[in-house]
């Protein structure tokens, strides 16, 4: 009778103390971190919804129309003037003007380089 008494009284407490049921302070903890997660901004600290302030405008330009400074890096850089050029861009961001340009390596991979209008080359 004792062990038909424990095999039932034994589940029923698990149960009851498993039932999913939050003290006021496990509430309040919640709702704080709930808080603090809504209000955090992006990592970058800019939010999705924010326009960048300077119109960015890309043009596909050809080799010969590349500013004399941009040109004169490719022929002068060991590694670039070895590459074949496979597309150029013109990038403007309000004043700033720089070119992206796509080179084909002798493994057929591309390699992309950003030049300013002065001939230097920009890291990201």
């Amino acid at each position: 009778m004792k062990k038909l008494l424990y095999l039932m009284i034994v589940p029923i407490c698990m149960i009851t103390s498993c039932g999913g049921q939050q003290s006021e302070e496990e509430k309040g903890n919640d709702a704080v971190a709930n808080e603090t997660m809504e209000s955090m901004p992006d990592i970058d600290g800019v939010s999705e919804l924010q326009t960048p302030s300077e119109e960015v405008e890309q043009m596909e330009v050809s080799f010969e129309e590349l500013p004399e400074a941009v040109t004169k890096k490719i022929k002068e850089d060991s590694l670039l003037s070895l590459m074949e050029m496979q597309k150029a861009s013109k990038i403007t961001i309000g004043e700033k003007v720089y070119y992206d340009l796509t080179f084909k390596t002798e493994d057929s991979e591309e390699l992309m380089v950003s030049i300013d209008s002065d001939g230097n080359v920009i890291e990201h």
